[in-house]
């Protein structure tokens, strides 16, 4: 699908003139490199790699790429701590969650990449978005010993390609080439055997093969050249007309017109407060951790383990140069308690004014944990302050490796806060990170449940 905003050929259109080009990829373990022999074989990579040696020698541009991706992590966690990892000048944003993002109602399940869509399309850089659309899980996985997606679900069936026409964004399909519909309008992936052996897939059934990265490059990249070629025909600002074939040419109107009103949710003016994220979440264990936008005091502590950035470097699963990391607090025990201490900032705090939205802002936001689950998890209680009785239950419990948004509470006042969790069961529970949100929310339904 071709972007329709303008955005994207503007930015390549610098490009042409030798101005620099930043690209930041959202992705998880798709993008952070699992399943595939080498991190160098990942889309992103070849893009990266075809830039240096194309598009460099001839414009003078050089592209700096920001891999921001995390395994099992979605689109809840990057809307609230997208500013943990990126600048406001990025120019092109790539965001491979369709498989990450999955859910059980149309709609609702596509929320949380609205919103992180809008929270993106809001930086002053007036960046292009172009989803990655994967699909993941088509094997018969030896963990859990059945076919995870024999339908090939991912978000494109909740509402995702509808955010592309609502937003004039871009859409690399890549489903449509290992799950094509059938005569009955349904998906059927091609046999495992086959998407293996060609390396369409991965070995371990739950990954785009190199083979499939290489495909994906190719269709950015083949994007990107239709452009560069519309370009050099007609050097003005342009948009792609959105007829899939670039006959026409259209002036670009001005980056920072407003949004077009939620698609999939009822606008809420306090989204556009931006949220404080703590987190131990890492997608590069070389750098540690990122620069916070909360601040975290661990003020009591027991039974809890700090899981330091670098402590899966070894791993099997990085030996591929994969760099994501899922460090955190983590207990196996019973009864074993953690407590945070971290400030809701007032209206008049210089975080807020320094973003200009300090007449929008009304007094109290929301808090959520960021919680990475596994298959030998646990429960555990959560609340804030002394109010134990209305504390939250939190269920860690899942088949692989993920990283969960869970609220704890709405219209939490301004000042200093203590967040408690407690493990009433005996297994493994993680705590990753502390988001301070939007008043009103109180997480998302139907949604990677």
């Amino acid at each position: 699908m071709p972007e329709t905003s303008g955005h994207l050929a503007s930015k390549l259109q610098n490009v042409i003139r030798g101005y620099p080009l930043k690209m930041a990829v959202i992705g998880g373990s798709h993008s952070a490199g699992g399943g595939i022999e080498n991190i160098g074989h990942a889309y992103h990579s070849l893009i990266e790699n075809w830039f240096e040696k194309i598009v460099q020698p001839n414009t003078g541009s050089f592209l700096e790429k920001l891999q921001i991706s995390i395994g099992g992590t979605g689109s809840d966690f990057f809307d609230f701590c997208l500013a943990n990892f990126i600048s406001n000048d990025v120019d092109i944003f790539l965001i491979e969650l369709s498989d990450n993002d999955r859910g059980t109602k149309y709609g609702s399940a596509v929320v949380p990449m609205e919103k992180l869509t809008r929270r993106i399309l809001s930086l002053a850089s007036a960046p292009a978005i172009i989803y990655i659309e994967v699909v993941g899980n088509l094997g018969i996985n030896k963990y859990a010993g059945k076919k995870l997606n024999p339908h090939c679900k991912n978000l494109e069936d909740y509402g995702q390609n509808e955010l592309v026409s609502h937003y004039g964004a871009a859409a690399i399909r890549w489903r449509e080439v290992v799950c094509p519909l059938t005569s009955t309008n349904s998906r059927k992936h091609k046999s495992i055997s086959e998407l293996t052996e060609s390396k369409l897939i991965s070995k371990d059934g739950l990954h785009v093969g190199d083979v499939g990265h290489a495909q994906i490059a190719y269709l950015v990249i083949s994007y990107f050249q239709r452009i560069f070629e519309m370009l050099m025909q007609n050097p003005s600002p342009v948009a792609d007309s959105g007829d899939g074939e670039g006959s026409s040419l259209i002036a670009e109107e001005d980056n920072a017109s407003p949004l077009p009103p939620p698609l999939f949710y009822n606008e809420n003016v306090y989204d556009a407060v931006p949220p404080l994220c703590w987190t131990l979440l890492s997608p590069d264990f070389h750098r540690g951790l990122f620069p916070q936008t909360l601040t975290v005091k661990i003020t009591s502590n027991k039974g809890f383990y700090y899981i330091e950035p670098n402590a899966k470097r070894f791993n099997s699963m990085h030996s591929n140069g994969r760099r994501d990391s899922f460090c955190g607090w983590a207990t196996g025990g019973v009864s074993n308690r953690i407590v945070f201490g971290f400030t809701v900032p007032s209206p008049e705090a210089s975080s807020y004014q320094s973003y200009g939205y300090l007449t929008q802002y009304n007094q109290g936001r929301s808090l959520s944990v960021v919680v990475r689950e596994n298959d030998v998890g646990t429960d555990a209680l959560v609340w804030i302050d002394d109010q134990k009785k209305q504390s939250k239950k939190i269920k860690t419990k899942r088949f692989e490796g993920e990283s969960h948004v869970h609220s704890v509470a709405s219209n939490v006042p301004p000042g200093y806060h203590q967040l408690t969790v407690q493990t009433t069961k005996k297994g493994s529970f993680q705590i990753s990170g502390i988001i301070v949100g939007p008043k009103q929310f109180n997480g998302y339904k139907y949604y990677r449940v």
